[in-house]
């Protein structure tokens, strides 16, 4: 999810029994291409997620807040900098680096194109196309099903 998607992500978004996040505009929020869509819960995040509720202290609608104020994104941002700064990490990661992580480590495991846009929630598969390069392996096996025998 974008940063802002998770900083709005409230709590009625998020369906224990299918195990899914609902990304969805709201009067408070808006998604980027203004469009909704229904992601998946990994075990972990399912996990997380349910201890998380199960803690909660306050009445807040939202998943994740600081005393049941809203985050702001530069807050977030810039605790994410010193983290990457503390770990010594380059400073060209960014929390957005999250995403394309996500994104690369899929495509490398040779998750279709799409499958990554949807989850994503790029709007068109051109924006999706840079991790294109990073899945040679579906290309091998495309090029295989026309291969002609040579006898």
């Amino acid at each position: 999810m974008r940063l802002g998607e998770l900083l709005a992500l409230r709590w009625e978004a998020v369906d224990f029994t299918r195990r899914v996040l609902m990304v969805a505009n709201s009067a408070e929020f808006t998604t980027k291409n203004k469009r909704s869509r229904v992601l998946p819960m990994s075990e972990g995040l399912f996990r997380m997620l349910q201890a998380r509720r199960e803690r909660l202290t306050s009445e807040t609608p939202l998943v994740f807040h600081r005393q049941g104020q809203a985050l702001r994104l530069d807050t977030v941002s810039k605790a994410f900098k010193r983290y990457v700064r503390d770990a010594e990490l380059p400073d060209r990661y960014h929390f957005h680096s999250l995403r394309h992580t996500f994104a690369s480590w899929l495509a490398q495991d040779g998750v279709s194109l799409f499958a990554i846009q949807k989850l994503l929630g790029h709007a068109s598969g051109a924006v999706t196309q840079v991790y294109s390069h990073l899945q040679p392996s579906e290309l091998h096996s495309v090029v295989a099903r026309v291969e002609v025998p040579l006898n």
